[in-house]
C-alpha cells in the first residue's frame, strides 16, 4: 500500500506528466502545496465513491463556466494520478471499489447473514456495498447506538447523526424491496458473562461495589 510520501511523490509527477494540458492550475501545480491540495480532493473523491470517470461523465451536463473548467482539470489530474498509482502501489481507499468490482455479476452474499457492530455513520462506498449486501442476503442485522424513543424522526439528540443513518437504512432497504423487521432495544443482554456487566455498569463510578459471584471471565 501507497503511505503519504509515496503519494506526493506519484502526485507531482502526475502534474508533472500532464504539463501544458494543465491551464487553470498551470501555476498552481508549481507550488509543492498543490500537491497536498490535490491529494486531500482525490481523497474526498475516493470516500465519496467517486472515480475520474465518473466525473467525466458529469461534465457535459454542466453548464459552461469556470467551475467546469476545474472540475475537468480535477478530473484530468485524479485520472493520471490513479494510473501511476497503481502501476506499482495499492492505496486504502480503493479497496472498496475494489470489493466491489470484485463482486459484479456475483452473489457472493446470498444466503448469508451479515452483521454490522458499532458503525455511526457510513461513507459514500460503504454505502454502495451495503446496498449490494442488503439486495443479496438472507439478513442483515445493524447494531446502532440511539434514543428508542427519538429513533422514527422526532426532536434531535445526542444521537441525532445515528438517527438518520438509521432512517436512511430503512429507506433504502425498502427502496430495493427488503423487509425491515422492528427494531429490537438491546437491554441488559449485551453480557453473558454477569462479572463483566457488573463490570461495565460500575467501571466509571466512584467506589465500584464487591462482586460476589464467579469472575473466572476477567483476568488482569
Amino acid at each position: 500500500y501507497a503511505e503519504d510520501p509515496a503519494k506526493a511523490i506519484l502526485m507531482s509527477l502526475a502534474l508533472e506528466e500532464l504539463g501544458d494540458r494543465l491551464e487553470l492550475y498551470s501555476r498552481s501545480a508549481r507550488y509543492p502545496n498543490f500537491v497536498n491540495s490535490m491529494l486531500q480532493t482525490v481523497a474526498e473523491f475516493k470516500n465519496a465513491g467517486v472515480s475520474p470517470e465518473e466525473l467525466n461523465q458529469v461534465l457535459p451536463r454542466m453548464e459552461e463556466g469556470g467551475f467546469r473548467e476545474k472540475l475537468s482539470e480535477t478530473a484530468l489530474i485524479y485520472a493520471a494520478y490513479q494510473a501511476l498509482l497503481e502501476r506499482s502501489f495499492r492505496d486504502p481507499l480503493d479497496n472498496l471499489s475494489r470489493a466491489l468490482a470484485l463482486l459484479q455479476d456475483k452473489r457472493y452474499f446470498a444466503g448469508y447473514t451479515v452483521y454490522f457492530d458499532e458503525f455511526k455513520s457510513f461513507t459514500a462506498g460503504e454505502n454502495r456495498l451495503i446496498q449490494r449486501i442488503l439486495s443479496e442476503a438472507k439478513e442483515v442485522i445493524f447494531s446502532l447506538c440511539l434514543d428508542p424513543d427519538r429513533a422514527n424522526g422526532s426532536p434531535a439528540s445526542v444521537f441525532s447523526s445515528v438517527q438518520e443513518v438509521y432512517l436512511r437504512l430503512i429507506q433504502t432497504a425498502r427502496k430495493l424491496g427488503v423487509r425491515v423487521a422492528s427494531p429490537m432495544k438491546l437491554d441488559g443482554t449485551y453480557f453473558r458473562s454477569e462479572a463483566l456487566r457488573h463490570l461495565e455498569q460500575h467501571l466509571l463510578t466512584s467506589a465500584i461495589p464487591a462482586f460476589s459471584g464467579e469472575v473466572s471471565e476477567i483476568r488482569t
